[in-house]
């Protein structure tokens, strides 16, 4: 059997945040979760760690590797750059966007670039517009949903939080129509849907 202690510690950290998420939002039982500091934090933890556990296909053709967060997570991104600034996924600089459906639209350029799409909160207007013409025929765009956002056929992966602890769960439809490659420590822990 190998034994990666790379892997290994990466999914004792994904399991860590999820202990820790319960502990930030014990004061919300029965309440839809808000946004603070420990919850940002733990989202951040996630989008990090599952990016690492993923092989995209054509990953040396950027600059960056870009991820787009999506619906009002400002205070998300900046915890997230914050994370990543010295780290990399894929051997690239992290590039961390966010975009909103208040603000004015981004370059089709900007989007162009996202190779993971967060969505925060359920987009709405121009901002599901993009999304739609990212996903078209874009097979190589890593896409997580919240769990403030109800997964839909984009997601790969939904994040939810069950009886105060942060799940993964794995759309493998999705998977097998997209040319990303799951590694297989993170297809243990994800649940199916």
């Amino acid at each position: 059997m190998n034994h990666n202690p790379r892997r290994s510690l990466g999914i004792l950290l994904l399991r860590m945040a999820g202990g820790l998420l319960g502990t930030a939002l014990a004061p919300l039982v029965g309440a839809q979760p808000v946004e603070s500091a420990a919850y940002n934090k733990v989202q951040a933890a996630y989008i990090y760690k599952i990016a690492s556990y993923v092989t995209w296909p054509d990953a040396g053709s950027e600059s960056a590797f870009t991820i787009c967060i999506v619906e009002q997570g400002e205070a998300l991104a900046k915890v997230l750059r914050e994370a990543t600034a010295s780290r990399n996924i894929q051997q690239l600089p992290v590039n961390v966007l966010s975009f909103s459906n208040h603000a004015p639209p981004p370059a089709a350029s900007e989007f162009r670039h996202c190779r993971l799409v967060y969505l925060y909160q359920p987009p709405a207007g121009k901002t599901l517009a993009w999304l739609q013409s990212l996903a078209e025929g874009e097979a190589s765009v890593l896409w997580i949903a919240s769990p403030e956002v109800e997964a839909d056929s984009h997601a790969l992966f939904a994040l939810e939080i069950e009886r105060g602890r942060m799940v993964i769960y794995l759309n493998r439809e999705r998977l097998s129509a997209s040319d990303l490659v799951v590694a297989a420590p993170l297809l243990s822990v994800a649940r199916p849907r």
